[in-house]
């Protein structure tokens, strides 16, 4: 059986078994301080947030976890939906006895935090929400593709060339995804059940006319209750899911700012790291010492 923990990763990945799942974590900065927790979106891993981990590790407790299916998390044959994720989140602070937290949610992370936080309120301090799913019905071509019958075969059939175009959507400087990112990823799916768990997770929000009509309306009907402090993060040339679903949750999220990052895709905290990190550093606020000075 494949075992993701006897890859070197080079980089102090963890391994925690929730339910019996093997889940791959990063954990770095300050145990003592309000820990930063932070969610990937579908089809990435923990790795798009290691700059911000790099960053906020100099003050903060910064956590990145890989979902149940996804980076190097195990990928059991299972029904995988939001609910599912937002269970498995809780099981994994709980493990780690972590009651209260910032919580940053990218893309489909980003709808399982605005869950997450809807369901345990009092254990969410901050919540950042980036380029979030769950606001309206647009969304990327290729992800309303991959959600038919037949398209398994063909993620399969063209892994490395369709990796690299979905990577390369995600930005608005083309020239930042390498050929490390694309072999980081190729490696990724190449794992057993990799696929079968994308697509899964995939057609619990999507179909192949947009994000799914009840995720929405579930998603979107929590905003409103959403009460701690919010900020929303969204690149404006974002070709995954549009800019102006940044508007709805602004709108919905009575406690929230907006702030859009000009010439900046799907990975606002990749792309523009820097200005990521110092919009999200001031929003958070609660620094013992200043890191830009």
């Amino acid at each position: 059986m494949f075992d993701p923990s006897k890859i070197n990763l080079n980089d102090s990945s963890k391994w925690i078994l929730i339910d019996g799942i093997r889940i791959r974590y990063l954990r770095k900065g300050k145990p003592e301080t309000t820990p930063l927790v932070l969610l990937h979106g579908i089809g990435s891993s923990l790795d798009f947030w290691k700059d911000t981990i790099e960053f906020f590790q100099k003050e903060r407790d910064v956590i990145a976890l890989d979902f149940p299916g996804f980076g190097f998390s195990d990928k059991p044959a299972i029904r995988y939906s939001i609910h599912f994720q937002v269970l498995k989140l809780k099981r994994f602070l709980d493990q780690l006895k972590l009651n209260k937290i910032y919580l940053a949610g990218h893309s489909m992370g980003g709808a399982i935090a605005i869950h997450f936080a809807h369901l345990f309120t009092s254990r969410v301090k901050k919540l950042i929400l980036v380029c979030n799913a769950g606001m309206g019905k647009s969304i990327g071509n290729f992800l309303r593709m991959y959600t038919l019958p037949f398209s398994g075969p063909i993620i399969e059939f063209s892994k490395t060339s369709g990796i690299e175009s979905m990577l390369k959507n995600c930005v608005y400087d083309t020239s930042l995804i390498t050929s490390e990112w694309i072999e980081l990823f190729n490696n990724i799916s190449s794992h057993p059940g990799s696929v079968n768990a994308f697509r899964s997770q995939l057609k619990s929000f999507v179909t192949i006319f947009g994000q799914e009509k009840s995720f929405l309306l579930s998603t979107r009907g929590k905003l409103s209750q959403i009460i701690m402090p919010s900020l929303i993060i969204w690149g404006k040339d974002d070709n995954i899911i549009p800019a102006n679903h940044a508007e709805i949750a602004k709108e919905h999220i009575q406690n929230s700012t907006l702030v859009y990052f000009e010439k900046c895709g799907h990975l606002p905290q990749f792309e523009k790291k820097d200005k990521f990190n110092k919009v999200v550093y001031d929003f958070l606020g609660d620094f013992r010492k200043r890191i830009y000075q």
